[in-house]
């Protein structure tokens, strides 16, 4: 193992890293996202662990306690938000890649179990169109829905419904206390020799990954990543998402290929992780 060149705080759960960041660096700015008019505004530490912790509160107020959540869609704080308040206290989150056929999609919702997905609204049309072939009690919450539409849940309203629980003295997502051994990621592979196979990942598994790497790479609080890979694959997540929450990173989010050169120039990134076709 190479020793490590940098001091390391130590964590075994999604929600130490979270918590820990938050307190280290509280007003600076987690993430840079684009609001409803095409401004870029900031979301602080602070915010981003309450944003997490309403959304977590939501979610078990839905009755997914111990249960896998799907999340698919583009790159996004909404994504972020989905991933850390499943790992942080409610079940098993499981990243599904956008760009699967219906079929796949299906396959893995099937073999993962999982009870709800949270999904942006691009996806959202790959999947409702055929939802008569998915599970019955499959619960849908969709990131871009401003109101709720029958049995599909809007992902604004339930941070907001969380808040108010927490408001009112609701307290089971605060006090809940996730074991960093048990099932936490469920990923599955790209499915080059057949069909993708599930991997079962504890929080503890990712959270020796993140402290290995930042043993040996130096990020520094107030520089700025600009996320281009898919956020669901193992190394996008880890490195331009998890890695860059322990770092006190801000993170900004590429809105396509053919946008890379418009949105560095928005950004001004210090970091970027890419492949060599990006290059």
């Amino acid at each position: 193992m190479t020793r490590p060149i940098y001091e390391v705080r130590e964590f075994h759960t999604f929600r130490e890293l979270l918590t820990q960041s938050m307190a280290i660096y509280g007003k600076s700015p987690a993430f840079k996202v684009k609001n409803e008019v095409g401004q870029i505004v900031d979301i602080s530490y602070n915010r981003y662990h309450d944003d997490v912790f309403s959304l977590g509160t939501a979610l078990l107020d839905l009755g997914l306690k111990d249960c896998r959540i799907a999340v698919a869609g583009a790159s996004s704080y909404k994504w972020c938000m989905s991933y850390m308040a499943v790992v942080c206290g409610v079940g098993v989150v499981v990243p599904t890649d956008k760009e699967l056929p219906f079929a796949d999609i299906k396959s893995i919702l099937e073999v993962s179990e999982s009870k709800a997905i949270i999904f942006d609204k691009k996806f959202g049309k790959k999947i409702l169109e055929h939802r008569d072939e998915l599970p019955q009690d499959m619960l849908y919450i969709c990131m871009d829905a401003a109101e709720d539409d029958g049995d599909i849940l809007s992902f604004d309203l339930l941070v907001k419904k969380g808040a108010q629980l927490i408001a009112d003295g609701n307290e089971e997502y605060i006090e809940a206390k996730p074991d960093e051994n048990k099932l936490s990621v469920l990923l599955f592979t790209s499915g080059t020799t057949g069909m993708s196979k599930a991997v079962m990942l504890s929080s503890r598994n990712i959270c020796a990954d993140i402290m290995s790497i930042m043993g040996i790479v130096k990020i520094n609080k107030g520089e700025r990543i600009m996320s281009i890979l898919p956020i669901h694959h193992t190394y996008e997540c880890t490195v331009t998402f998890l890695c860059c929450i322990y770092g006190g990173v801000t993170i900004c989010f590429c809105e396509g290929v053919r946008y890379i050169t418009k949105n560095l120039e928005e950004y001004k990134p210090n970091i970027l992780i890419v492949v060599p076709l990006i290059i």
